[in-house]
């Protein structure tokens, strides 16, 4: 029980500490995100939060991190060394709280400019994290055992 307790702790320090970074930087450029686009490069934040900016970058760096720690549950299953740490369900719930965290940060990076090329991309990858809502939902709901 105790480290089940430690598990949902960890859990909730990791959705936590996601849904305050993107609220602070968020509410850091809040100036810049809520112009038009087209008023944006001349704005002071400009160079900051855009895309290829100091914040836009490092947002992009840690969104390619977290999927990379998103696509060690899939590869748990062929890497042995991986295999050993934890339980597959452990691993699932940081799945999903990584899955739900990353959309918000991704957002952030685009400067919340979602159209083109890279809004298709975008589209896509909200797709996915609904298709795995949804897949987490049916995994719920079915049962333990089978009689």
């Amino acid at each position: 029980m105790k480290e089940e307790s430690r598990h949902r702790g960890l859990l909730w320090a990791l959705v936590l500490a996601g849904v305050s970074f993107a609220a602070f930087v968020a509410w850091q450029g809040y100036g810049y995100y809520r112009l038009p686009v087209e008023q944006r490069p001349f704005h002071e934040l400009h160079a900051t939060f855009r895309p290829a900016g100091r914040t836009g970058l490092r947002l992009g760096m840690l969104s390619l991190f977290l999927f990379g720690c998103i696509y060690l549950y899939p590869l748990r299953k062929r890497i042995p060394f991986l295999q050993r740490i934890g339980k597959t369900r452990r691993w699932l719930d940081f799945h999903v709280v990584l899955g739900l965290t990353v959309p918000l940060i991704v957002t952030l990076h685009a400067s919340l400019k979602l159209h083109g090329l890279i809004g298709v991309a975008y589209w896509i990858m909200m797709a996915i994290v609904v298709s795995g809502i949804a897949g987490r939902y049916l995994y719920a709901q079915i049962p333990r055992t089978v009689n």
